[in-house]
């Protein structure tokens, strides 16, 4: 098993946030709704900071947002703040077309 908290083999997203965070709240259905249409093999993990600081810590996210992607458990992509849609759609395809 690997350290991280997500799964293991494939591909896992993990979107951290806190309550506060408006750029989140705005941010989070637009990832939620492309890996839904584009990429229903990848797994959505929402974390919200404030209520689980120790993931948080272990994963060194010390602000919001931070979307980390994982492959086969192992962090491969950290967005932070300022993320182009667009960047992430063709990262993703990258790596789901590299995974399967």
């Amino acid at each position: 098993m690997s350290n991280s908290v997500f799964k293991d083999e494939g591909i896992s997203v993990a979107y951290f946030s806190t309550a506060a965070c408006n750029v989140c709240k705005v941010l989070r259905p637009k990832i939620e709704n492309i890996l839904e249409s584009d990429f229903p093999e990848v797994s959505f993990h929402f974390i919200d900071s404030e209520q689980s600081p120790d993931i948080a810590a272990k994963h060194m996210v010390f602000s919001a947002p931070v979307i980390i992607v994982f492959a086969d458990g192992k962090e491969t992509k950290r967005y932070a703040r300022n993320l182009s849609l667009d960047e992430f759609v063709r990262d993703m395809e990258r790596l789901v077309s590299f995974f399967s």
